[in-house]
This record gives structure tokens, C-alpha cells and sequence, in this order.
């Protein structure tokens, strides 16, 4: 049945996507029982509707349900939320309090509908990005079959920009209200930006037991930036890191993935909390 669903769902998306009859839908993510509306050719969405019935990284997010114990009022930061997966499913266990940040526009406003279409309320959501600064900046947007991929850094596929506001985390965190205690988890995938972004967030690190990251050494390269430096900066404030992907957790091979410009996703924890990644290996 499932199958079968996903089949139709991808006739009505192409037909939608010729005539335009449509510009955004309506995925049910059937495993968890929740929906997330969607740009037309958005690539979460397309996962959702009619690949797989999930989004590609759900490997991922189960792990973090399954390993990280999040527990009502743990504090969780998603740093590029689109259209808010991570903000969603992580509070599908519990009721953590999510500080989500979406920089574009039109995906700010496709997360906050579906924050509020899953009934979702711990959920603080910021029309902002996050930088080294407070200010204001040029997202350059990425053609709009996938708008996950919009960055601060031009790429070939490009289409045109936005400004957009930009806050520093040990500034904007404290005068939110979000300035003590622990933070469980600091999820982050801003396309090569999370280097400049985290720089300057020492404080905010420091108060971080896990860190999930999207490492895209290329990328940061094009603007100048060694991709160790980000490594360091984490393990630096502490953090272990581990490579999580389809296969699980595994020993990062730095000088390879630096070399052959691999995009890993990498997780990070605390010494104290280090048997939790170690007992998934």
C-alpha cells in the first residue's frame, strides 16, 4: 500500500510540476503521522511525497531519537531548519524546547506552517541565519528544485540573492531568554557556512552536549577557509567526532575527506557523553 501511495503521489507531482496547477503540497510522512507541506520541487518535500516517505537523512534522525535520551525542556538549536524535519521529529518522543533559525524567506514561512500544522508549540522559530555578526547578508539562492541548498557562499547553480538578517549565538541566545543551561543538541547544516557561523559561538558550544554537523570541506574552500579549522574549533570546545551515514557510526578519516572533498555529516559529544555514540558503533 505504501508503495502504491508513493507511486501515485509521484504521477500527481509531475503533473502538478507541468501544468503548475499547484506551487507547493502536502507530504504525509506516514511512519511518524506527521505532515509537511512543501515547495513544488523542494527535495525534502519530493523525499517525503513520493521517494521514500521520509526525508533521505530519517537514518540520522532515528539515531538521535534512539541515542540522545531528549527529554521534555532539553534545549535543542536547529541552525537551517528549511522546512523544519529536525524540528519536527526530534520532538516527536518528548517535548524539547526548539530554537529553529530559517534565513529564506519563503521557507521561514512554509516552517512555521508546519510547526503549527503538527501542533508543535515548543518550537521557536527565527526568520534569521546565523553568523559571526549581527547584520545583514546575501543568501544567494539555489535553483528551485532544491531550496535546502540556498547559502551565504555563490555556487554554480545560483539563481539570485536575498538579504537577509544575521545574529551571533553568544549574543542573540542570552538576550532571548535561551542564554543558561545546558544544550542537548546543536544541529547545524547551513551549506558550508558553519564555521563562520560557530567561530565566534564559544560560549554557546561549551553549553552543547551533542553537535551534528554537515562537513563540506569544498565549499568552504571557495571562500577562502581551511576545512580543518572547523574541526578543530569543535574538538577544541570539546567535542568527539564521529562520522554517522547509512552504515552508522565511524571513525572519521580527516586527511581523505579533506582531500577527496567528501560532504560527510558528522556527530560530536562531550567526553561525559561519548559512551552514547560509542555503544551505537
Amino acid at each position: 500500500m505504501a508503495n502504491k501511495t508513493l507511486f501515485f503521489n509521484r504521477l500527481k507531482h509531475f503533473f502538478y510540476r507541468i501544468t503548475g496547477f499547484k506551487k507547493t503540497l502536502v507530504a504525509l510522512c506516514a511512519p511518524y503521522g506527521y505532515r509537511f507541506k512543501f515547495q513544488l520541487m523542494d527535495a525534502i518535500g519530493r523525499d517525503i511525497y513520493y521517494r521514500y516517505g521520509v526525508y533521505a537523512e530519517d537514518h540520522i534522525t532515528q539515531w538521535l531519537l534512539d541515542n540522545l535520551d531528549i527529554r521534555d525542556n532539553d534545549l535543542i538549536l536547529d541552525i537551517g531548519a528549511n522546512i523544519g524535519w529536525y524540528s519536527v521529529m526530534l520532538s516527536s518522543r518528548s517535548a524539547p524546547r526548539i530554537v529553529a533559525f530559517e534565513p529564506d524567506p519563503t521557507n521561514y514561512g512554509i516552517l512555521k506552517e508546519n510547526i503549527r500544522m503538527n501542533k508543535k508549540e515548543p518550537v521557536t522559530v527565527f526568520n534569521k541565519a546565523v553568523s559571526d555578526h549581527e547584520g545583514e547578508l546575501a543568501l544567494h539562492l539555489y535553483k528551485n528544485y532544491n531550496t535546502g541548498r540556498h547559502s551565504f557562499i555563490q555556487q554554480p547553480k545560483s539563481i539570485g540573492t536575498v538579504n537577509v538578517p544575521v545574529i551571533a549565538l553568544d549574543d542573540f541566545l542570552p538576550a532571548r531568554g535561551f542564554g543558561e543551561g545546558p544544550i542537548k543538541l546543536i544541529k547545524i547544516d547551513i551549506e558550508g557556512y558553519e564555521y563562520t557561523a560557530l567561530r565566534k559561538a564559544l560560549s554557546t558550544l561549551e553549553r552543547a552536549s551533542f553537535i551534528l554537523t554537515e562537513f563540506t570541506p569544498s565549499m568552504m574552500r571557495s571562500i577562502g577557509q581551511e576545512p580543518m579549522d572547523y574541526i578543530r574549533l569543535l574538538q577544541e570546545a570539546g567535542f568527539v567526532l564521529k562520522v554517522i551515514d547509512e552504515e552508522g557510526i565511524s571513525e572519521p578519516d580527516f586527511a581523505k575527506i579533506t582531500g577527496e572533498g567528501q560532504q560527510v555529516n558528522l556527530i560530536g559529544a562531550r567526553a561525559e557523553f561519548l559512551y552514547k555514540i560509542d555503544k551505537a558503533s
